[in-house]
């Protein structure tokens, strides 16, 4: 499949690219029974900044098969809520996860390596899926105590049956709580409550040429996980997979991972989560194979819906457009941009002003240099938010506020 320049195919496309049925409006979930808050809420966040996708990278991967013991090292914070068990039951119980507080960082070396695997296998899972004879392997981590685990979608589908392992324990059972083909996340459930979640990071500081680390489970008689050192090799790409959906704001790597990491998390240079592996092979026009993740920060807002709805309320803004013509783009002093083709009748983009020939240059305080990025930043709101669109008309940049609706088709 080959990659599209600069994170997306240049084709037109609309921001309501999404399957999901509609369903009941609810009001987002309150910051203390999410499973994740943004680094913004418990540290000072990244400074964002523009990233031109690139590829190309030279590759320093270092596969190797480790058995691990759990042990605690860098610095994170242990946030507990309180989850009602079903219903309008009155018992309560603390269901916890963990939020990593530590910056990106660019590199690690080999002492690391292990540190990083000790400390992150108590919350790695494998996933053993049954369908008819045939049986597949892949990975889970581990967001919440309370037994529910975070893997790819497509490893998932179709499942006649699904079990998961997890250092220490016996081969368990696991269900569905929800999946969503848009970002090919799906959120797995086992009968626990005192399971080790993840420490979950941000991609937003995430760099083209940062040294990553994505973790595996093996197959085999015990516990064991697999590491891949990878290079961050593009950001903020746009793939197609072969079921036909579109993934936005993808992470490129510089090579694949093992198959039995599809699902597992891809960790920073300090042992933070910063995404989701897929499982979809990528390729560029001299078929280079890529690794393929999903940034955590959009990974982590399905999964919330996912536990709360069984489902991800994707938003919808009601434009059609394309990437901004580079040259266009350089003419207006511009590095990128999302260019509105159309503007749909009574749609939030409507109501907030926007008219075709506008650029998105940015969104609420992200850049946005394609209709790939805008849509990644979408789909990390809810219906209902509030945002503040940053707009380039003829030469100046004016500001639209776009109450983001639910979409339904």
């Amino acid at each position: 499949m080959p990659l599209p320049p600069s994170g997306d195919t240049g084709e037109g496309h609309g921001d309501h690219d999404s399957t999901d049925d509609p369903i009941e409006f609810r009001p987002p979930l309150p910051p203390e029974d999410r499973i994740w808050r943004h680094p913004s809420e418990v540290a000072a966040p990244a400074a964002r900044e523009p990233e031109s996708p690139g590829a190309g990278v030279p590759s320093s991967r270092n596969t190797v098969v480790l058995a691990t013991a759990a042990a605690l090292i860098g610095a994170t914070l242990s946030i507990g809520l309180v989850a009602a068990l079903g219903g309008f039951a009155t018992r309560t119980r603390v269901v916890e996860r963990q939020v990593a507080i530590q910056p990106v960082t660019s590199s690690v070396g080999d002492d690391g390596i292990h540190a990083i695997t000790e400390r992150t296998s108590p919350s790695v899972a494998g996933v053993y899926i049954s369908r008819g004879d045939a049986r597949v392997t892949g990975t889970a981590i581990v967001i919440r105590s309370d037994g529910h685990l975070l893997t790819t979608a497509a490893l998932v589908a179709d499942a006649d049956a699904i079990e998961v392992r997890l250092k220490g324990w016996p081969m368990t059972p696991a269900e569905v709580v929800g999946v969503d083909e848009a970002t090919d996340l799906a959120v797995l459930r086992i009968d626990a409550d005192d399971l080790e979640p993840a420490p979950l990071g941000t991609a937003a500081g995430v760099r083209v040429g940062h040294e990553a680390i994505v973790m595996g489970h093996t197959d085999g008689g015990d516990w064991g996980a697999s590491i891949d050192r990878t290079v961050v090799s593009a950001l903020g790409r746009r793939l197609r997979t072969p079921e036909g959906s579109v993934l936005h704001g993808m992470i490129l790597l510089d090579d694949p991972p093992a198959v039995d990491a599809r699902g597992g998390p891809l960790l920073d240079a300090s042992g933070a989560v910063i995404g989701i592996a897929s499982g979809m092979p990528a390729a560029d026009d001299r078929e280079r194979a890529y690794g393929v993740a999903m940034p955590i920060d959009l990974a982590v807002h399905a999964a919330d819906q996912l536990i709360e709805y069984g489902r991800v309320r994707h938003v919808w803004l009601g434009i059609e457009g394309i990437d901004l013509d580079p040259s266009a783009a350089a003419g207006m002093g511009l590095s990128g941009g999302a260019k509105v083709e159309d503007v749909l009748e009574d749609s939030p983009a409507a109501a907030a002003g926007l008219t075709p020939g506008d650029v998105v240059v940015g969104i609420d305080d992200a850049v946005i240099g394609s209709m790939s990025q805008l849509i990644a930043e979408l789909r990390g709101r809810a219906p209902g938010d509030a945002v503040i669109l940053h707009v380039r008309r003829g030469d100046g940049v004016v500001e639209m506020t776009a109450a983001l609706a639910e979409r339904t088709s």
